[in-house]
């Protein structure tokens, strides 16, 4: 069984991969993010958090910190999931940050004016990383589940392994 400190590691490690596979998307490549996958690093942020709480204090404080990681981790798998359906165009998208802007009417200033400063990514258009066949959404919802899974199995076995009570001795007191 793997440790509380090791548990911890892991999702302090695969935290920074992903946020950092997000930022070259965005920062080196130039891939811009849509307002979903934008909400989709929230939840490795706070696995980030976590994981580190795990790492750096063993014992319960540890392992309560990694169960909390497995709703946090539900939440991830369900914000990828809402993306992959809106980049198939299974459903609409329900932020509004995700639909182009549509202009009725008014002049050429006033579409200009009404128009956000930094270019939006409407959330439909699916963002594929090194030409994989497979979108980063559907990466994310994936290594979420993956880790979700993991995680799930772990608490099970921490919480019903035995372990050893350590019980003070007449000589101690």
């Amino acid at each position: 069984m793997m440790s509380v400190r090791a548990c911890g590691g892991f999702l302090f490690l695969l935290s920074i991969l992903a946020l950092a596979t997000a930022w070259f998307a965005e920062r080196i490549l130039g891939l811009p993010p849509c307002e979903l996958c934008l909400l989709e690093r929230i939840p490795w942020k706070i696995t980030f958090f976590l994981g580190a709480v795990a790492l750096l204090v063993s014992g319960r404080v540890g392992a309560i910190s990694n169960v909390l990681a497995i709703p946090v981790t539900f939440v991830g798998v369900v914000l990828s999931a809402i993306n992959i359906g809106v980049e198939q165009k299974w459903w609409e998208s329900p932020f509004p940050a995700c639909h182009a802007p549509v202009f009725k009417g008014g002049s050429f200033s006033q579409h200009l004016a009404a128009m956000p400063l930094r270019p939006v990514k409407p959330c439909d258009a699916p963002t594929y990383l090194f030409h994989l066949p497979f979108s980063m959404a559907l990466m994310g919802g994936v290594v979420s589940i993956i880790v979700m899974i993991a995680l799930i199995y772990w608490a099970h076995a921490y919480f019903t392994t035995p372990r050893k009570r350590f019980r003070h001795s007449a000589s101690f007191r």
